[in-house]
C-alpha cells in the first residue's frame, strides 16, 4: 500500500466540501500520528513451493488485484520498484539489507558488539511464554536498529516476535522512518515459521513552493498460512527460469475469490480505496504532488509515450569530465509493452567529449520481466 501522508489541517479544510472522500477515508498512523490517505493498493494471492535438494523456490500467483495512480507511472515499473524496496528480510542473517544499506541484525554473531540489551518483561504471547528484550545501538551513528525481541523462554530461544525501527540518526535518502515487524508460529511441533511480515517506510520530501514536508507511506504486509511439510511435489512445478509464475486469469478474480483468499480483513481505509482514488485523482494538489513524487522516487517525468530522465543524471561532476550534463529518455508502456527503447546524450565540459547510447529491449514475459537487450 502507498499513502499520501502528513496532510495538514488546512489541506483537509480546503478540500473536505468539494472532495468528501478526503474526510471519509482520511486515517491517522498509530506509528507516527500523521494523517494519511491511501493512494495505491496491490493484493497478491500465491502458493509457494520450496525444494531443499536441489534448492529451488517457485511462487505461483493465482490472484492479483490493484488500484491506484497508474496514470502517472507504468504499472510494471511500480510493481518492480515496490518488490525491490520491500524485499523480505531474515533476522537470522548477520546483516539485513534495507533499501541501499546493510544493518546489523540484533541476533547476529556480532550483535553484542553492536547493541545493548535490557530485559523488560516476561509474558504469554500466542500461547508461548516469552522474554521481552529491548535493544539499542551502542553507537547512535551505526547502521543498527532499536526495537524489541520476544524470545521463547525454553531451550530453543526461538524468536516469537521482533520489531525493528531505524534511529533518528540513520541516514537513508528521503526516508524519515522505517519499521519492520515479524511474527513466528510453531508448526508440526518441529519448525518455527514466519507467519506475519510487516514493513512500513515513511518517505518524506518537500513540495516545491511550499513550507510543508509531505511524503508517502509505503506499507507491505505478508501473511503466511497453510504450511505443508515433507510432501514430494511433481518436478514440473520447479521447471523454467521464472521464479514467479502468474496465472493467466489472476487479474480477473471475483470478489468472492478475494473474500476467501484474504487471511485478514482489509481496514476501512484499504477497503474504500477503490472508490476514493477516483475522487482524489482530480485534486490539483494531488496531481502536483504525484508529478514531484514520480521524479523523486522513480527519477522520470512521464510525457505521453516516453519518460524523461532520470533526473539525478541531468548534471554531475568528476575529475575527468568536470561538469557533466546529460539528457535522456525511455519509452513506456503507452508506446509498447513488449519493446522498450532508451537513449541519452551527455557532454563533459572538461574533457570536451560527447557520450551517447541507444538501447533496445524486447520483453519475453510480463511478470516478472525477462527480456533481451541490445
Amino acid at each position: 500500500e502507498l499513502d499520501l501522508n502528513n496532510l495538514s489541517e488546512k489541506f483537509v479544510r480546503k478540500n473536505k466540501k468539494k472532495y468528501p472522500a478526503i474526510v471519509n477515508y482520511l486515517d491517522t498512523s498509530a506509528w507516527t500520528g500523521k494523517a494519511f490517505i491511501p493512494l495505491y493498493l496491490r493484493e497478491i494471492s500465491s502458493k509457494v513451493y520450496y525444494r531443499r535438494h536441489p534448492q529451488k523456490e517457485k511462487e505461483y500467483r493465482d490472484g492479483i488485484k490493484m488500484v491506484g495512480f497508474n496514470q502517472y507511472i507504468d504499472e510494471q515499473g511500480l510493481s518492480a520498484l515496490i518488490d525491490k524496496m520491500f524485499q523480505s528480510i531474515d533476522i537470522y542473517d548477520n546483516n539485513i539489507d534495507v533499501l541501499t544499506q546493510k544493518f546489523v541484525s540484533p541476533i547476529s554473531s556480532l550483535a553484542t558488539s553492536t547493541y545493548k540489551y535490557y530485559i523488560t518483561d516476561t509474558l504469554d504471547l500466542g500461547g508461548s511464554k516469552v522474554i521481552k528484550l529491548a535493544f539499542l545501538p551502542l553507537n547512535p551513528t551505526a547502521l543498527a536498529f532499536d526495537g524489541e525481541l520476544y524470545v521463547v523462554a525454553d531451550s530453543s530461544y526461538a524468536v516469537k516476535k521482533v520489531r525493528l525501527q531505524i534511529t533518528k540518526s540513520t541516514n537513508l535518502n528521503f526516508v524519515d522512518g522505517l519499521e519492520i515487524e515479524q511474527e513466528f508460529d510453531h508448526y508440526d511441533n518441529a519448525a518455527w515459521m514466519l507467519s506475519v511480515d510487516r514493513i512500513t517506510i515513511d518517505f518524506k520530501f518537500k513540495l516545491f513552493g511550499t513550507n510543508n514536508s509531505n511524503g508517502l507511506y509505503g506499507k507491505r504486509t505478508v501473511s503466511y498460512e497453510d504450511f505443508i511439510f515433507n510432501q514430494e511435489q511433481d518436478g514440473k512445478i520447479f521447471r523454467g527460469v521464472n521464479d514467479v509464475i502468474e496465472d493467466k486469469e489472476a487479474r480477473e478474480k471475483s470478489e468472492e475469490f478475494w473474500a476467501e483468499a484474504r487471511h485478514m480483513e482489509l481496514t476501512a481505509s484499504e477497503a474504500g480505496i477503490y472508490q476514493m482514488v477516483k475522487e482524489v485523482k482530480d485534486l490539483p494538489t494531488f496531481k502536483k504532488f504525484m508529478n514531484i513524487a514520480n521524479l523523486v522516487l522513480f527519477g522520470y517525468r512521464k510525457i505521453g509515450p516516453i519518460d524523461l530522465g532520470p533526473v539525478s543524471t541531468f548534471y554531475s561532476f568528476s575529475e575527468i569530465e568536470g561538469l557533466r550534463t546529460r539528457l535522456g529518455f525511455k519509452t513506456n508502456d503507452d508506446f509498447s509493452k513488449k519493446v522498450q527503447f532508451e537513449t541519452y546524450g551527455a557532454y563533459g565540459f572538461k574533457d570536451e567529449k560527447w557520450k551517447y547510447a541507444l538501447i533496445g529491449t524486447y520483453f519475453f514475459s510480463k511478470s516478472p520481466r525477462h527480456g533481451i537487450e541490445l
